[in-house]
């Protein structure tokens, strides 16, 4: 509500000259003509902003495969792993909201919104286990004497294996006039949107690679000033995915009973990226920036964490 067509951009600067330049658009006697055109064209061109708050109407769309594994503790091991198919697709990627849409390109042609969700993940695999080492009183290998130091262990884990998020491109030297949506860029029709694969691309922690095609992406016509003269073929998200998500989270814990077993100490070590693994990452996903569409090397990191605490 409160909005203009996004047709109306074919107007160019004359909608942020004042109004007063363009008596024709002035839409009622005593109009403030200091006021823009791009003001003057809106369907209540009195108020600056009117919101349709918690407007519930849009809608998404998922559908998905889910397959789940349980193992129940048996012999000292437990797991839990599901894997999910699945396709997400929607306007927007939020629930309701205080303005119903967001900020689409055209607020009167709201299927240029239907695209991606960003949180799909098309690909996810979990696995969550446990294992009690057969080492200690009743147990496989039974040391007497050296169970309380070594025996009743538990190792456990996480794991998560994911497709990557879908990748979105934007432009930041819009001079979008008041009324209109977010604008967004052209994908250029015809050319291959990525230079290869992520994995068959060499990343480094400094020196950038280039991933996305600088020439498969480009900004529609402006005019002098910079106001878009249409909005972008570019969809919401592209159907391209950024890179995959791995990671491990590995933890072992034991108890000790002490005062009689009337009090327990419990010691455990949680480590997180266990492997040191890297993953590339999207330096900048502004068509027209030096360094668009460049991968660069993050991660690598291995954190460990020791804890205890006392039950009694």
């Amino acid at each position: 509500m409160g909005v203009s067509p996004a047709a109306k951009l074919a107007l160019g600067d004359t909608l942020i000259d004042p109004v007063s330049n363009h008596p024709q658009y002035i839409p009622y006697a005593g109009f403030p003509t200091s006021n823009t055109v791009a003001q003057a064209i809106r369907p209540y061109p009195q108020y600056y902003g009117v919101n349709d708050f918690y407007a519930y109407n849009t809608s998404s769309n998922y559908s998905s495969l889910q397959l789940t594994v349980t193992k129940h503790l048996t012999h000292g091991l437990g797991f839990l792993a599901a894997y999910t198919w699945s396709k997400t697709m929607g306007y927007q990627d939020s629930n309701g909201g205080t303005v119903g849409y967001g900020v689409p390109q055209d607020f009167f042609n709201r299927k240029l919104e239907y695209s991606l969700a960003s949180f799909n993940q098309p690909q996810n695999f979990k696995l969550t286990w446990t294992y009690d080492l057969p080492v200690g009183t009743s147990r496989k290998l039974d040391l007497h004497w050296a169970n309380y130091v070594v025996g009743g262990w538990q190792l456990s884990g996480i794991h998560n294996y994911a497709s990557g998020f879908p990748v979105y491109v934007n432009y930041g030297g819009y001079n979008t006039p008041a009324g209109f949506g977010s604008i967004r860029p052209d994908v250029v029709s015809g050319v291959p949107m990525t230079l290869g694969t992520i994995s068959s691309l060499k990343t480094d922690f400094t020196d950038p690679v280039q991933w996305l095609n600088p020439t498969a992406f480009a900004v529609q016509p402006l005019s002098g000033n910079g106001v878009p003269l249409r909005v972008g073929t570019a969809p919401r998200n592209l159907n391209i995915r950024g890179p995959m998500t791995l990671s491990e989270t590995f933890r072992i814990s034991k108890s000790f009973a002490f005062f009689h077993e009337k009090a327990t100490f419990k010691l455990g070590m949680t480590m997180q990226n266990p492997f040191k693994r890297t993953y590339a990452y999207l330096a900048d996903q502004t068509v027209g920036d030096s360094a668009f569409g460049q991968l660069l090397e993050g991660g690598a990191s291995r954190t460990m964490q020791l804890d205890g605490r006392i039950d009694f």
